[in-house]
């Protein structure tokens, strides 16, 4: 009869972790959906719902999630991005009041990646920017067992130029 007890206690304690799937937005259950791969673009930091508890979401908060989705591939198919690095001496014509926040990329294995994800981020956090000025590079050294490799983290000042 004990065995018994302890089988019936695990099966609820299973059935509760791993069947417990909620949205990760508002928390209800029901029949969920994966969150885009489309937000993967962007920092981790500046995501959308990135303070979410799961990768899933219900059918109510589809709405919210499409209108992100489309606002993140708007700033896929937005025009080139004009750069200027942080070591650039010239006069930069930057439109008065239009700089925002440094933002930065998460860390990558390669600089263009890292550079490519912050313009990204950049263009769908402020969709009136169309530079980024002041854009510098951060490395680190990380490792995967006795493999060790750098890894580069992009930041910048997106602002309006004319």
């Amino acid at each position: 009869m004990p065995a018994f007890i302890v089988l019936l206690i695990i099966a609820v304690a299973v059935c509760y972790f791993v069947g417990g799937k909620k949205c990760g937005i508002c928390g209800n259950g029901g029949e969920l959906k994966q969150l885009p791969d489309a937000f993967r673009g962007i920092a981790h930091a500046h995501r959308p719902f990135n303070n979410k508890t799961s990768d899933y979401y219900c059918s109510s908060c589809a709405p919210k999630v499409a209108e992100q989705e489309k606002l993140v591939m708007v700033a896929r198919n937005h025009d080139p991005v004009q750069t200027w690095p942080a070591t650039y001496k010239g006069r930069i014509p930057v439109v008065a009041g239009s700089e925002q926040p440094r933002v930065h990329s998460d860390w990558y294995k390669e600089k263009k990646v890292a550079k490519g994800q912050l313009l990204l981020t950049c263009v769908y956090l402020f969709d009136r920017a169309n530079a980024v000025k002041d854009i510098e590079f951060d490395r680190k050294t990380d490792s995967e067992g006795n493999y060790q490799f750098t890894v580069w983290r992009a930041s910048g000042i997106p602002c309006k130029v004319q």
